[in-house]
């Protein structure tokens, strides 16, 4: 099964609905993973136009104009094989990959509309955290 481990970072409200910064973190890939999980648990990503309801969706278009679902930070291992010749031919071996990390910040555009949301909210504290004790 999936896995979509929910982090609270940040919570504030823009016309009286409830916005959540939150981390997140898989350990699978699912395709729409993220957003589906999200919008279960009721914390469904801005202008998303698949988990959320059209009037939602034209509401959130207003201000954002696109889904606001960001990869900060992708850890993976790369496989590495060596190959070594010996008489009987070539013979492939699998070493263990070195972990791999790609940091991308927020476009402009998202980091902007952070900001002016996050004059007006909290930072979450530890009891408010989702699934806390998986982080």
């Amino acid at each position: 099964p999936a896995c979509t481990r929910l982090r609270l970072m940040w919570y504030t409200a823009r016309m009286e609905r409830a916005l959540s910064l939150l981390a997140v973190r898989i350990s699978t890939g699912r395709r729409h993973q993220i957003r589906l999980h999200a919008a279960h648990v009721g914390q469904p990503t801005v202008c998303d136009s698949k988990y959320v309801s059209v009037a939602t969706f034209r509401e959130d278009a207003d201000w954002c104009s696109q889904n606001f679902l960001h990869r900060h930070r992708l850890v993976f291992l790369e496989d590495m094989f060596a190959t070594t010749s010996t008489s009987g031919g070539a013979k492939c071996k699998y070493l263990r990959g070195e972990q791999r990390e790609v940091l991308e910040p927020l476009p402009p555009d998202l980091r902007a509309i952070v900001a002016g949301l996050l004059k007006f909210g909290r930072q979450a504290s530890s009891e408010h955290m989702l699934n806390s004790d998986l982080w």
